[in-house]
This record gives C-alpha cells, sequence and structure tokens, in this order.
C-alpha cells in the first residue's frame, strides 16, 4: 500500500510539517500530517494539493544539505522515515525552478498516528497560495500593486455603473445598459477583478483537504 493510502491496522509513525511560501505577504501556510512511509513523490503531490498549485513546472527539494531533483533521483523510492528527520529540523521544496515558490518546511513533531485516518491530510492553514499563472514573488508584488490600486477603484465604479444601467432598462429608462459603459470596457474590468479575487482568496480547508481526499484515492486504485 502506498503511503497516501488509508492507514489500517496499528497506528502509522506521522510526521507534522508546517509549510511556509517565503517572500510572499500575507504568508500562505499549510500544517500538513504525512506518514513517514511516504516518499519524497508522495509530499511532493501533497504539497502541490495542499498548497494549491497544479503540479505544472519543475520542483525540487533541498534536505540537509543535500538536493533531491526529479531529474536526478528516484523521489519516488526515497521515504521520508530514511532522511531521519527531527522535530525542529528545516528543509525547502521549489517549485518552478525558473521563477522559484520557495516553500520553508519546519517538522513540527514525528509521532505515532491514528490507526484508520487518512494521510496525507492538512489540518490547518491561511491564506490562498498564488495562482498559477503568476510567475513569482516578484510578478506578484506587482500584480497586486496594479490591481488593488487606482484601477480597483475604477472597476468599481465602472461595474456599479453598469449595475445602475441594468435597473434603469428594467424601469424602461434605458434600452441597454451596455450603452452606459461600453462592452470592451466592463470586459477588462470583468477580467481584472477575477485576478483580483485569484489574489486574494481565503484559504479553504475543505478544498485542499478535498485535494488530499482525491491524492489517496488515486494512489489506493493504483495499488495492486
Amino acid at each position: 500500500m502506498t503511503a497516501a493510502a488509508r492507514c489500517r491496522g496499528s497506528p502509522p509513525e506521522v510526521m507534522r510539517l508546517r509549510v511556509a511560501l517565503r517572500d510572499v505577504l500575507p504568508t500562505p501556510w499549510r500544517r500538513l500530517e504525512i506518514g513517514t512511509a511516504a516518499t519524497l513523490a508522495d509530499l511532493h503531490a501533497a504539497l502541490q494539493a495542499a498548497m494549491g498549485w497544479q503540479d505544472l513546472h519543475l520542483h525540487r527539494f533541498r534536505i540537509l544539505g543535500r538536493q533531491y531533483d526529479p531529474e536526478y533521483a528516484d523521489v519516488g523510492q526515497i521515504r521520508l522515515a530514511s532522511l531521519r528527520l527531527r522535530a525542529g529540523e528545516r528543509f525547502s521544496y521549489e517549485y518552478n525552478l525558473s521563477v522559484p515558490w520557495l516553500h520553508e518546511i519546519r517538522v513540527e513533531a514525528v509521532q505515532p498516528g491514528v490507526a484508520g485516518r487518512r494521510y496525507p491530510r492538512c489540518v490547518a492553514g491561511s491564506h490562498a497560495g498564488p495562482p498559477e499563472w503568476c510567475p513569482g514573488p516578484e510578478a506578484l508584488d506587482e500584480l497586486k500593486g496594479e490591481l488593488l490600486g487606482l484601477s480597483y477603484v475604477e472597476d468599481m465604479e465602472l461595474m456599479a455603473e453598469f449595475g445602475r444601467a441594468v435597473l434603469a432598462m428594467r424601469d424602461g429608462v434605458v434600452r441597454d445598459p451596455l450603452d452606459a459603459v461600453g462592452v470592451d470596457d466592463l470586459r477588462r474590468a470583468l477580467a481584472r477583478q477575477e485576478r483580483r479575487e485569484a489574489l486574494t482568496a481565503p484559504f479553504d480547508r475543505r478544498r485542499a483537504d478535498a485535494a488530499l481526499d482525491r491524492l489517496t484515492a488515486a494512489n489506493a486504485g493504483a495499488v495492486p
């Protein structure tokens, strides 16, 4: 059975990790529990699910002075237990090596898990991770400055004007609300608002756990 499969019988040994995305404010972070029988490939998949990434880019781990890159090491054979990590130790996970998102990972505890409980699981967290289309922390800061500045006020005013025009159309005052704002301007404002929502979304732990559940089910289905 893979490490991501549902544990049965005797309690598994579990590692509790706090994962924080560096150079991003406010800091997206997650608290994960994962069995020490999990491999680095399992941990990579769990991090992707919990942070909301889509696994579109290269990644690597740096642990106790060594680099674990899937292009040069079989991370599917390296189990967390074999790394002998102890509570308080830290390591890193980089995603998208061309413009890295750096995750700092701290081992909070290594302890018995609960028999029958599904691992990995997300037990806490805050702030959604950046959207996949954003190329790194510097670009994220620029996007926030652009989308949450003056353009935000202008777009809200435009959408409010459109809303008033819709109400006026219902009352028979105007024939087409788009005459009041312009269809292209409205489309651009709505597209910017969609990006704002992606940049400022709260962390949804239920969604993260649902992604981890799908990971569990997929891995369990792959076991002969």
